[in-house]
């Protein structure tokens, strides 16, 4: 008779060790899409956040130009009733509001070059579908490689891991596809073990298990964070507006309203008081 065929089985401990290895695998992978999640996130809210202060900084702007502009004409009321001359009148206005002139100048420029920054990102980096998708999977492999918890190098691995990860994260951020092309690296997902006993192999895969769950409880805490910001609600409640096509409950657009109702009442009294001035300064003789 045939002599039957020997079945190799697993002892306790082999299994204890591929159960450890499949574990950490999978938290790995829960870290990684966690990371990009993060990433997502963090960068969701740095454009709406630059959209919102465009929004409301620009109409601001306008208020105070409004309002410095009064402050100017009620000078210039006072001075005329006081019979200073046209000449007089316009270096004395422009003595004592030129650092606010200033000031307000420089903010508009501000508001300007911010602007024109955020035209040129949205122009910069427009990805396909298709190439989107690539940049997506090129930061999940390079953030498995790289991640600190990976390094087996001790603390100078530990921090040379980390700095790559702030090249990577960074560059997809930006959505820099040939930065993460030109970083990008076939690594093995293993661990050398080869040397080490049973004991030793465990006590390694639950050391590198307990961080890598550090690392997703981390990520998880920090996503909580900022979507329980303020910045990332109001976000939510415009998001949820738009979807219901509602106008009225967008709460940036009501306050862009609001102020340029203040800028429109502000103007129509700085009419008032140009109107002022120049029949003022038409029926009075100035004396130098």
């Amino acid at each position: 008779m045939p002599s039957a065929a020997i079945v190799p089985t697993k002892n306790r401990d082999q299994i204890e060790i591929e159960e450890l290895q499949l574990e950490l695998q999978l938290t790995r992978h829960q870290v990684a899409e966690m990371t990009l999640d993060l990433e997502d996130l963090k960068l969701e809210v740095r454009h709406f956040q630059k959209a919102y202060d465009l929004r409301v900084a620009g109409t601001y702007i306008e208020l105070d130009k409004v309002n410095l502009s009064m402050r100017e004409y009620k000078l210039r009321l006072l001075l005329v009733r006081e019979g200073v001359s046209q000449a007089k009148i316009e270096e004395r206005v422009a003595s004592c509001f030129k650092s606010q002139r200033q000031r307000l100048e420089n903010h508009e420029k501000d508001a300007t070059k911010q602007e024109k920054e955020i035209e040129e990102n949205n122009n910069k980096n427009k990805l396909s579908t298709s190439q989107t998708k690539h940049v997506r999977k090129l930061y999940l492999e390079l953030a498995k490689a790289y991640h600190p918890d990976k390094s087996a190098e001790g603390k100078e691995g530990y921090e040379r891991q980390k700095q790559m990860m702030v090249v990577i994260n960074r560059a997809y951020e930006d959505q820099d596809i040939d930065t993460l092309k030109r970083i990008s690296v076939e690594t093995a997902d293993e661990i050398e073990l080869h040397d080490q006993t049973f004991a030793e192999k465990k006590k390694h895969l639950a050391q590198q298990l307990e961080c890598a769950k550090g690392s997703f409880s981390d990520l998880h805490v920090e996503i909580n964070r900022i979507k329980s910001g303020e910045i990332y609600k109001l976000k939510q409640e415009i998001h949820k507006a738009r979807e219901k096509g509602s106008k009225d409950s967008d709460p940036i657009a009501n306050l862009v309203k609001s102020i340029q109702q203040k800028v429109n009442a502000q103007q129509r009294k700085l009419t008032d008081l140009i109107n002022s001035f120049q029949k003022l300064s038409s029926e009075l003789r100035p004396v130098d």
